[in-house]
């Protein structure tokens, strides 16, 4: 028996910390966090220098779409609407969004837009709707509208082609009374006449003294959830002003091969709605100058723009998004994108026949040799288990 209690020192050795706290090794989960919910999906990204504020907005289109058609609220009037890099929020995820890993071992501290499709591009006007500028943008054209009442901005968006369901005119009519412009934007004819379009992302900019993005006009396309995921790129940390806020909390995660992340946290964001997740708070190298170019590592010996980067997630469903999510600034924070969750529960299983059977080796009587026996062959086996876990 002492040859045996040797060896469970052995094999327990490399797993031991001085603050009684042991780990084995850390292992990354299969899986695709940043495209956690498979659900209707909203990627924005804010620039926010003073009272400047630049929005990148991606349309979550897949290639090929005939016509793509947005009607974005605006709390001032939108200037210098140019398209933004395809792969931006791309490159943004690979930096920001959660990564989780795997900790095999245990631990002795376990605690408990609107959008549509018309037919045509005629941009016919209304009276009444103020056209304030005109453009392209990539590959859209847009109008930056105003309209004094809901009434004469519904004709406007019917005359456009822009399809209208029944629900949609209290929802503007929630921004018509705020004063809110309008950005109009759709792919441009010759666009779409050249063949199937990838819709890239666009980007505009307006003053205003708060950080604000319109869920309510979301409404209008949210037949189930949505799943929402804010950046905001600036000198401040941000949290949201007027819902719940989260932070990801390891030891009530657990793995999930089903899922894209691998872990049942796709399960809490659903669980914890209408909360917002703060995933991800750090400075990274980012051209504030130029927002919505791809976001790149740091190149070595170069001077690199450093903006500190803050990421918010949640799913919300279309009843939960009956007012616009605010932003404010808060204290700095630093908040990882690496998350380790606690170690599998197999292992925290296994060891409790290990140390029953080791207490109970201990307590036989000395006579009992044949019971001494089988007991420290069970114990070797559940060591071997325990070690490969």
């Amino acid at each position: 028996m002492h040859r045996l209690l040797i060896l469970a020192a052995v094999l327990l050795a490399p797993l031991t910390l001085a603050d009684g706290i042991m780990f084995a090794r850390v292992q990354p989960i299969p899986g695709r966090p940043q495209a956690a919910v498979d659900t209707p999906r909203q990627n924005v990204a804010f620039y926010v220098d003073g009272r400047e504020i630049t929005v990148v907005l991606s349309t979550h289109m897949v290639a090929g779409p005939s016509d793509v058609a947005w009607l974005v609220p605006v709390p001032a009037e939108p200037r210098n609407v140019q398209p933004a890099d395809a792969d931006f929020f791309t490159r943004l995820d690979e930096q920001t969004s959660p990564q989780f890993f795997q900790a095999h071992g245990y631990r002795s501290d376990y605690g408990c837009g609107c959008a549509s499709e018309p037919d045509a591009e005629p941009m016919l006007p209304t009276p009444g709707v103020v056209v304030h500028s005109s453009g392209t943008a990539g590959s859209y054209a847009y109008k930056v509208i105003s309209a004094p009442n809901t009434a004469v901005l519904t004709m406007w968006l019917t005359d456009n082609l822009y399809y209208l369901p029944t629900t949609a005119v209290p929802l503007l009519d929630t921004y018509v009374r705020r004063g809110y412009y309008w950005l109009a934007i759709r792919l441009r004819a010759d666009a779409r006449a050249a063949g199937p379009v990838a819709a890239h992302p666009f980007r505009y900019t307006y003053t205003a003294d708060r950080v604000t993005f319109p869920l309510i006009i979301s409404r209008m396309n949210t037949a189930g959830e949505n799943e929402v995921i804010v950046h905001v790129i600036g000198d401040k940390s941000y949290r949201p002003a007027n819902f719940p806020e989260a932070q990801i909390d390891t030891r009530q995660l657990g793995l999930d091969a089903s899922s894209t992340s691998g872990t049942t946290y796709e399960q809490t964001l659903r669980r914890s709605s209408p909360a917002f997740f703060v995933e991800f708070c750090a400075y990274l190298a980012v051209s504030r100058g130029q927002p919505g170019k791809s976001i790149l590592p740091p190149i070595t010996g170069e001077i690199n723009e450093r903006a500190r980067v803050t990421r918010l997630h949640a799913v919300l469903s279309a009843s939960q998004m009956t007012q616009d999510l605010e932003l404010e600034a808060t204290d700095p924070r630093i908040i990882g994108r690496d998350y380790t969750l606690p170690p599998s529960s197999v292992r925290a299983k296994a060891a409790v026949p290990f140390f029953g059977l080791l207490l109970g080796s201990r307590l036989l009587p000395r006579k009992s040799r044949r019971w001494r026996c089988a007991s420290s062959i069970l114990l070797a086996g559940s060591l071997i288990v325990l070690a490969c876990i």
